[in-house]
């Protein structure tokens, strides 16, 4: 450690500034040259040390690190801004050395002060202008995209209040510029639900974070002439020291709905056009049917009958002149040969016409006569695989099918170049009928005929095969590769689901949801909700309840979260009044499944659970809120009425 008099001699001829100190951070000695960097002069850097010059926003984080250094006895060196008595700023290094004694312990440390006047001082400066210009550059440009963008944009505190709005948002409202600026985001919803959406801005900035649109429910606002609309809501938080602000995003989905609105009607009469359709595909084929079975019966019951009578008459005449010993006529024994073989063919065509065996027997036996009658007819060899029970009650499907498979056995004959073609009847997983029909030939490109199809050349009966049973709702594949044979497989339904009953029921199932239209005409129509509770006194308590309004009717019941599906499906409720804890699945599960297939309806929990900040976990899968049984029930009401109030001013073709 030097003597204190050398280190100050030799601490004079250094060009920066020197200090020097103890542990105990007292200044033993101060060179001259840290009054010139720092304005500080020698009695008071002796007194109260160099660290009085440092920058008010600087002097926190250097004192820190300083008496850090100090504790850990270790070295320290930090750039700093120091303000001169005249109010300049400059920036210095500052560096502290420790000093050992001869036992190498650390006794007190040595600082020193450079000015860097000529780099960092420029240097930071240039930095902090260019900051300043770049928060300059986006304030501007922030401002810039609050005023031009088409969304809405409010910035909201955690007391729900609004700091600042965008002029589309001030325009979709119908306040004026900077009106709304101070007041609560409550003047921007309807009455009946400012209870609850107050509910949901404390739970929001009780666990803030992005929300997305329609994560919670269908929101709705209040115009300041008191008309509402709907509107669609994503949040965003921003941390600051005073709570944070939430940015609300808003559009008006007015617009939306009315397109949603036309586009449920567009998917009702596709819907009704695809019922006309899949039963214009089974009306056909039974006409189809009809015709061949009319015209079975009347080669049967009537030019069968004729030609056997005329048979017979020919017969007893060429007898008659056996007996009288004449020779028979040549003419007349050629005609009964030509009456038996139109008898033939008439029996024949009979049969083509009407299979007996598809209609008193089923598909399983028809499909054996045709390999055996193919087989007479062409010697195509046929094998058949049939499970017995892959058959179906309705006329068309077996018609439809039938027909198919002798087209393409058909078709085998005339193009595969093979004299083997199995045919597998069976029933698939969905229950449905599943012929496959495979041969070795010759094969072809399944999209060369698509394109020779289309242009009227080639394939018509495999496309009105593919159409007729895709009409059904079936289906019909093609495998297919050149020089590898080919398999088709055609699927049709077993049961009565698709001629026109299933395809009703779908349509009834899209119909039975509410379409809204002109209120104008009459009063508007009561909120129809579905109540799901597992205790039938609650069930019908409420239903007591809610019947005493004309706007709000109870539609349905269900004990549980499974009958709640599937009456949330058939009934297509405006509302779910859904109980949290129920047998079987409970109602979170439900809200879950129904928010899922369903979006439209709105459920609010019910629950004898004590309602907390936080949202609900049956919220969180998309509950629109969470009412205390018996606690909130006329809270509950509230909401119901104030629903239906906003739904019947969202109609499309009104005025909002």
């Amino acid at each position: 450690m030097p003597d204190p008099l050398e280190f100050a001699a030799f601490a004079s001829l250094l060009p920066v500034g020197i200090l020097r100190s103890g542990l105990e951070g007292r200044y033993s000695y101060v060179s001259e040259r840290v009054t010139d960097l720092t304005g500080v002069t020698v009695e008071s850097a002796l007194e109260s040390g160099w660290e009085q010059c440092v920058h008010p926003d600087d002097r926190e984080a250097v004192l820190h690190q300083v008496s850090s250094a100090r504790s850990a006895r270790k070295p320290w060196q930090g750039e700093f801004r120091c303000v001169l008595p005249d109010g300049r700023i400059r920036w210095l290094l500052g560096q502290a050395t420790p000093e050992h004694d001869l036992q190498g312990h650390v006794v007190g440390f040595v600082w020193t002060l450079t000015g860097l006047d000529l780099d960092v001082t420029t240097r930071r400066g240039a930095e902090e202008a260019l900051r300043a210009r770049r928060d300059e550059e986006r304030d501007r440009d922030l401002q810039l995209l609050l005023a031009t963008a088409t969304q809405g944009i409010v910035l909201v505190d955690a007391q729900a209040t609004i700091v600042t709005a965008n002029r589309a948002l001030e325009a979709m409202f119908g306040w004026a510029p900077g009106e709304l600026i101070g007041q609560s985001i409550e003047q921007l919803e309807p009455p009946g639900a400012r209870h609850a959406r107050a509910q949901h801005w404390t739970g929001y900035f009780a666990a803030p974070g992005a929300r997305p649109p329609g994560v919670n429910a269908e929101f709705f606002g209040q115009r300041k002439d008191g008309s509402t609309f709907p509107i669609e809501v994503s949040l965003n938080h921003v941390a600051d020291a005073g709570g944070g602000h939430a940015i609300a995003f808003i559009t008006d989905s007015t617009e939306r709905k009315r397109a949603a609105a036309a586009l449920q009607e567009r998917t009702i009469e596709l819907e009704h056009r695809t019922a006309q359709l899949s039963r214009l595909a089974s009306d056909l084929t039974l006409a189809e049917q009809r015709t061949r079975e009319q015209l079975a019966k009347t080669l049967h019951d009537g030019l069968q009958q004729l030609l056997v009578g005329a048979a017979l008459n020919l017969e007893r005449h060429l007898a008659r002149e056996a007996q009288r010993g004449a020779r028979p006529d040549e003419l007349l024994v050629r005609a009964k040969g030509h009456l038996d073989q139109a008898s033939a063919d008439a029996r024949s065509l009979s049969q083509e016409l009407f299979p007996p065996a598809l209609h008193l027997v089923g598909l399983p036996a028809a499909l054996t006569w045709l390999a055996a009658r193919t087989r007479n007819q062409y010697g195509l060899v046929v094998q058949v695989s049939a499970d017995p029970l892959a058959n179906s009650d309705r006329k068309d499907v077996r018609t439809l099918l039938f027909e198919s498979v002798r087209e393409l056995l058909f078709n085998a004959v005339k193009h595969a170049q093979v004299d083997r073609v199995t045919i597998d009847l069976s029933l698939d997983p969905d229950d449905a009928l599943c012929i496959t029909v495979a041969d070795q030939g010759i094969g072809f490109d399944p999209a060369g005929l698509v394109e020779r199809g289309k242009a009227g050349k080639a394939g018509w009966g495999l496309f009105s095969i593919r159409e007729r049973l895709t009409l059904l709702g079936g289906r019909f594949d093609i495998e297919s590769t050149p020089g590898q044979g080919t398999r088709f497989r055609l699927v049709a339904p077993r049961g009565e689901a698709q001629d026109g009953i299933e395809a009703q029921g779908r349509l009834s199932r899209v119909a039975t949801r509410p379409v809204p239209t002109d209120a104008g005409f009459g009063p508007a129509p009561a909120l129809r909700i579905l109540m799901v509770d597992d205790h039938a006194g609650v069930r019908r308590a409420f239903r007591e309840l809610l019947h005493e309004r004309p706007e709000l009717h109870v539609v349905g019941e269900a004990a549980d979260g499974l009958q709640a599906i599937a009456a949330a499906r058939a009934l297509r409720p405006d509302v779910i009044l859904m109980d949290v804890s129920m047998p079987r699945m409970d109602g979170v599960e439900a809200t879950r499944r129904i928010r899922a297939e369903l979006p439209f309806i709105q459920i609010l929990g019910l629950s004898t659970q004590v309602k907390t900040e936080d949202l609900h976990s049956i919220e969180l899968v998309g509950a629109a809120g969470f009412f205390n049984k018996g606690v909130d029930t006329q809270l509950l009401v509230d909401h119901l009425m104030a629903l239906h109030a906003t739904t019947t001013k969202a109609l499309p073709g009104q005025t909002v």
